[in-house]
């Protein structure tokens, strides 16, 4: 929502992250692109991204990357 996406805009995603979270990106990434109807989702930079944001995740930071499709 905060970057001006409409709900059905399919997303290209990356992320940022170590340990159990990058881990779990990795198990449920299937799930991961059916739910936020990303098309591409990779690990480390999105050259051209529209959105960019670190979040906590428990004692770690990931950050996320979109660039609309």
């Amino acid at each position: 929502k905060e970057a001006g996406l409409e709900i059905a805009d399919r997303i290209d995603l990356a992320y940022s992250a170590a340990g159990d979270v990058a881990a779990a990106f990795a198990n449920f990434a299937d799930t991961i692109q059916q739910e936020t109807l990303t098309v591409d989702l990779t690990t480390g930079a999105l050259p051209e991204a529209d959105y960019t944001t670190t979040v906590a995740v428990g004692d770690g930071e990931v950050t996320l990357a979109l660039r609309k499709r």
